[in-house]
């Protein structure tokens, strides 16, 4: 289980601040930042998601997660998006990926951890899950996903080379602009 003294852990990729360009990663210019973490969950060789249905974007396929509230741990906020979009309980195992991306206004960095249901039921049934747009919650297939709009991008192919060797580094991936919600 991951915790506050979990020890360090090997970073498989850095990026410099001199490896961005672009409008979003100019220097100087002030950004908000929000926190967030996400859970992957697989049981059976399916992955947990969530259908997000928001205004003015396409539908897309996401594993549960979401911004960490204020003074909220950012492990209690892993766990916390997990029961409010699924239904789920979750022990986290493992930090698995940290993500960057960046919008119009924020410099989003979201932690992804490997996660496994220790209880709960499967639904959507939260009221946090109808304000956020969320409109379905499976288990799918890694041959399931690749008919549908997924994010973020790791999930279609790195997410399950990982998961088949235990997700034996935390990755690190280059900072990016925020495509969908």
């Amino acid at each position: 289980m991951v915790g506050r003294n979990a020890g360090a852990v090997g970073i498989d990729r850095f990026v410099s601040v001199s490896d961005m360009s672009g409008d979003a990663f100019s220097l100087g210019r002030t950004m908000e930042h929000r926190i967030a973490a996400g859970a992957i969950v697989v049981e059976d060789d399916r992955l947990l998601m969530v259908h997000c249905n928001e205004p003015e974007l396409p539908a897309f396929w996401v594993p549960p997660g979401g911004g960490a509230l204020i003074k909220e741990d950012i492990y209690q906020t892993a766990v916390r998006e997990v029961r409010e979009e699924t239904g789920l309980d979750v022990e986290l195992v493992k930090l698995a990926y940290v993500e960057q991306l960046f919008d119009r206004k924020f410099h989003h960095l979201k932690l992804w951890f490997h996660a496994r249901v220790v209880g709960g039921e499967l639904s959507i049934g939260h009221e946090e899950a109808r304000i956020e747009g969320i409109t379905d919650v499976r288990f799918f297939s890694r041959e399931e996903l690749g008919e549908r709009l997924v994010v973020p991008p790791f999930v279609q192919d790195i997410l399950w080379d990982d998961h088949a060797k235990g997700f034996p580094t935390v990755r690190l991936f280059e900072p990016r602009e925020m495509l969908l919600g």
